[in-house]
C-alpha cells in the first residue's frame, strides 16, 4: 500500500521505490518491522517526493514510523 501510494505522487520523478521488504530481525520486543528505501540522483527530489507522499498520513495506534536518511546501515 505505502509503495502504491508514493508511486502515484511521484508525478514522473526520477526516484526508485524499492521494498518494502521485512527486516532481517523482522519482529523485536513484540514489533513487526519492514522497511522500504528511495532511491534518487537528488536528495532535494527524495526529500520533495517523501514530504509529498506523508502529507495527510495518519498512523495508526501502535505503529511508528521512522526515518533514516543516508544510512549507515540497513540491516
Amino acid at each position: 500500500m505505502v509503495h502504491r501510494v508514493l508511486e502515484d505522487k511521484m508525478g514522473g520523478r526520477s526516484v526508485e521505490v524499492i521494498g518494502p521488504a521485512p527486516l532481517p530481525l523482522y519482529r523485536l520486543r513484540g514489533h513487526y518491522r519492514w522497511h522500504l528505501m528511495l532511491r534518487g540522483e537528488a536528495p532535494d527530489e527524495l526529500h520533495s517526493v517523501l514530504e509529498h507522499a506523508l502529507e495527510g498520513v495518519r498512523l495508526k495506534k501502535g505503529v511508528f514510523l521512522a526515518i533514516d536518511v543516508d544510512p549507515v546501515a540497513i540491516l
